[in-house]
C-alpha cells in the first residue's frame, strides 16, 4: 500500500468529512449510479469469475443492490440531528454512537462482488474511512471492484489496495478479515468471519416450517451447495419433520431447475456433506 494512499485516508480521518451525514448520502447516491450504468458488465465478470448460473447470478448483484439500499434508508437526517442536540436540550443522550475511524477489508474470494459491497456500504454508513485489499490477479470482478471505488466514491475516504501495509497502519483500523490470515498481533482491532465452520440448522417444533424449508434450500442447492453457508447438518424436530422434509425438496427441486453452475453436467441439489437429523424432545 503506497504511501500516498496512506496519507490520503489519515488527511480525510483528520478532516472527518466521513462524519457527515449528506455526505455520506451522496457517497451511497453515486455507488449506486455507477452500479445501475455499470450492472451488464458486472453481472458478465461475476458469472464468469465463479462459474455460476443467470439465477445465481441475479441473486448475489441483487443481494448486494440490497446492502446498499439496507445501509442507505439506515441514514435519517431527523433522528441524527435530534440526537446530536439531546445534551443542549438537558437530555441523557444514551444513543450517541461514535464510527471507527478506518476500516481495513480482506473480503472473502467466494463472490467477491457482494463481500466488497456489504463491507463497503456499511462502512460508509456508519461514517468510517474504508480500504478494501484486492488480490492481483485475472479475475474480471477484481478489477471492476477497483474501478467502481475509484470511479463512485471520494478517493481519499474510500481506497483499494493490492498490497497489505504496515502493521502500523493496521493498528489504527478495525480488520474486517473474511479470509482469516490476519493475527490479533498484527491488528488488535480484528474481526473474522468464520467461513470454514459447519453450518448447523435447527427447526423447531414452533418454527414456521414453509419458510424454513424454503431458506434452507436455497442455501443447500444454491452454489452448488459449496456456499460457505451452506447447512453441513440440519436438525428437525420430530413433530415438523414430515412437513419440513415435504416441503425442502419440493423446494429443492424448483430452485433445482434455475440455479445450474455453468458448465458443470452434474445433478445440483442439496450438497453430499449435508445431513438431515431427526429431534425428539426429551
Amino acid at each position: 500500500m503506497s504511501t500516498s494512499i496512506t496519507n490520503g485516508v489519515l488527511s480525510a480521518v483528520a478532516d472527518r468529512r466521513t462524519k457527515d451525514l449528506r455526505y455520506r448520502q451522496r457517497q451511497l447516491i453515486s455507488l449506486h449510479r455507477w452500479l445501475s450504468e455499470n450492472h451488464a458488465e458486472l453481472e458478465s465478470a461475476t458469472r464468469e469469475d465463479n462459474g455460476l448460473s443467470a439465477a445465481e447470478t441475479h441473486f448475489i448483484v441483487a443481494s448486494g443492490l440490497d446492502a446498499l439500499r439496507q445501509n442507505y434508508d439506515s441514514l435519517d437526517l431527523k433522528r441524527e440531528l435530534a440526537i446530536e442536540f439531546r445534551i443542549k436540550n438537558g437530555q441523557d443522550n444514551i444513543e450517541r454512537r461514535l464510527s471507527e475511524d478506518i476500516v481495513y477489508v480482506i473480503p472473502d474470494n467466494f463472490t467477491l462482488f457482494y463481500s466488497v459491497m456489504t463491507a463497503l456500504c456499511a462502512a460508509v454508513a456508519a461514517g468510517s474511512c474504508c480500504v478494501i485489499e484486492l488480490s492481483n490477479d485475472l479475475r474480471r470482478t477484481s478489477g471492476l471492484m477497483q474501478k467502481m471505488v475509484f470511479q463512485s466514491l471520494d478517493n481519499l475516504s474510500f481506497v483499494t489496495t493490492m498490497t497489505r501495509p504496515e502493521n502500523d497502519f493496521l493498528r489504527k483500523c478495525v480488520v474486517l478479515d473474511q479470509q482469516n490470515c490476519v493475527s490479533p498481533t498484527q491488528a488488535p482491532w480484528l474481526i473474522r468471519s468464520q467461513v470454514t465452520m459447519a453450518a448447523v440448522v435447527i427447526v423447531d417444533r414452533t418454527a414456521d416450517v414453509a419458510s424454513a424449508a424454503k431458506v434452507v434450500a436455497m442455501s443447500t442447492v444454491l452454489f452448488g451447495g459449496n456456499g460457505p453457508y451452506a447447512p453441513s447438518c440440519i436438525l428437525v424436530n420430530e413433530f415438523v419433520e414430515e412437513d419440513f422434509s415435504r416441503l425442502f425438496y419440493q423446494y429443492a427441486s424448483a430452485i433445482r431447475h434455475q440455479a445450474v453452475t455453468v458448465g458443470a453436467h452434474k445433478k445440483v441439489g442439496a450438497s453430499n456433506n449435508t445431513r438431515l437429523t431427526r429431534v425428539t424432545d426429551r
